[in-house]
């Protein structure tokens, strides 16, 4: 009977969102779980790192799970805890479940959560980042209290969690990481609705135009403050992480960072 495999579970929304303890919670039924947080939450930061600070990592125990609370990045604490940590290289780096979705290139080179797995992947591990897709009416209101969810919301982040543990399953059995070093990261969007049924589409990341990202404060100060935009999508092929989702199934991208190195055009 082999061990159980090994699981590093870190954020970008920080350790007091439900969408991760739920996550963690399902995880923990199937494998050895730990997890590296955000102290606070780190949404759009891509895949910074504290160059110019200490960075605290205190225990907490209130997960059912060892778990390290990192006033950093989600690129510190994977980073953190791969280094000084864990008491051995996990399997899998698995990141999320994001408040939100990450689709598209202009958020994913944005996303928190896409990095933290990103650095996992960079270690020579088998990465997935995970993003739910949230109603726009709910959403202002979820990130207010990340802490709690309603009973359907609860409901589907267990959906979520199951349907998480079986990409693990194939993921790892693919194989070691280690045997060609190929930084790849699997990109997991789920729609609004997730059922064992839901069906799973393989995805590309869709092209989108930047579009502004921040409003004058009206003060007149010269102060300007970040507000949303999703982009503007430059055409779809019907295979698209953001066409996927539209009709409500669950994206399944695999970002091959080792690409970048080929040396083509």
């Amino acid at each position: 009977m082999r061990d159980k495999p090994f699981v590093l579970v870190s954020n970008d929304d920080g350790y007091d969102s439900a969408f991760m303890r739920i996550l963690v919670d399902t995880l923990c039924e199937h494998y050895e779980v730990c997890a590296a947080v955000p102290l606070r939450e780190q949404s759009w930061i891509g895949k910074a790192v504290s160059r110019h600070r200490d960075v605290a990592v205190r225990k907490d125990s209130g997960f059912p799970c060892e778990c390290w609370v990192i006033d950093g990045t989600p690129t510190d604490c994977v980073n953190i805890a791969l280094s000084h940590l864990v008491p051995r290289m996990p399997d899998i780096v698995v990141s999320g479940v994001n408040i939100g979705y990450n689709a598209s290139l202009h958020l994913i080179t944005s996303s928190g959560t896409v990095s933290a797995a990103l650095e996992g992947a960079f270690w020579g591990l088998h990465a997935i980042a995970l993003s739910q897709c949230v109603p726009h009416n709910e959403f202002a209101e979820m990130v207010t209290d990340r802490s709690r969810v309603s009973a359907r919301w609860e409901r589907q982040l267990r959906a979520v969690g199951e349907r998480t543990v079986g990409f693990i399953e194939v993921i790892i059995g693919q194989g070691s990481a280690k045997q060609e070093f190929r930084p790849r990261v699997v990109n997991v969007n789920f729609p609004v609705h997730v059922d064992a049924d839901t069906r799973v589409d393989r995805t590309c990341p869709a092209l989108a135009r930047s579009a502004p990202l921040f409003a004058e404060d009206g003060s007149g100060s010269g102060l300007y403050r970040f507000r949303y935009h999703p982009g503007l999508p430059d055409g779809d092929n019907g295979k698209s992480d953001l066409n996927s989702l539209e009709m409500g199934h669950i994206s399944y991208s695999t970002l091959d960072y080792s690409l970048f190195s080929n040396g083509s055009d």
